[in-house]
């Protein structure tokens, strides 16, 4: 199993799961899943995390940071070249589907172009493509995007969040309490 990690899921992680974890074994799981490459980290999730929530997720995971870690293990993955294999289709998507009906409303077609540009290039665009392209290049493995967003639409973005998307693209999509319950090495107990 295979699975690309959103920047809120690892503060979530970090803030209501690893306060917990007094020997250090969920971190050192997640440490040795992301050098394997089981949990992968896109480019634009450690960008992310660079600037979201005072820095948690490079503070705690601060390997991630550190050049000589990342070079070692090739564990960062670039998403700037990923090209759906289906380019048109998922255009039409984005363009049919995954805008706001709001948004599509009060958006001329130069202001829907510029918007549709900055969300390709949006962390949660590119964790879906790196799902697509994963799928396409693995078809027997087990992959998911993890991400603690819903379906539900309450932050007046112009697109859809990234469940409402993985379902228009065939992408699995689990919180982080599902994918810690697919680990049979840890156990949360009360």
């Amino acid at each position: 199993m295979t699975v690309a990690i959103d920047t809120n899921s690892l503060i979530y992680l970090i803030r209501y799961y690893l306060k917990f974890d007094s020997t250090g074994k969920l971190f050192s799981l997640f440490k040795n899943k992301i050098e394997v490459g089981e949990i992968v980290i896109i480019d634009e999730v450690l960008e992310e995390c660079k600037y979201t929530s005072k820095k948690i997720v490079i503070k705690t995971f601060d390997f991630l940071d550190d050049k000589d870690w990342k070079k070692k293990h090739k564990v960062i993955a670039k998403t700037d070249l990923i090209i759906p294999p289906s380019p048109k289709k998922f255009h039409n998507i984005i363009d049919n589907q995954m805008i706001n009906a709001r948004a599509k409303r009060e958006f001329n077609y130069d202001e829907f172009e510029v918007a549709k540009e900055q969300y390709l290039k949006s962390a949660d665009a590119r964790l879906i493509l790196f799902g697509i392209d994963f799928n396409s290049k693995n078809r027997d493995e087990e992959f998911y995007v993890v991400t603690e967003e819903s379906d539900v639409q309450n932050d007046n973005k112009a697109f859809k969040k990234i469940p409402t998307f993985g379902s228009f693209v065939g992408v699995n999509v689990i919180s982080i309490a599902d994918l810690l319950d697919k680990y049979p090495e840890i156990s949360i107990k009360f």
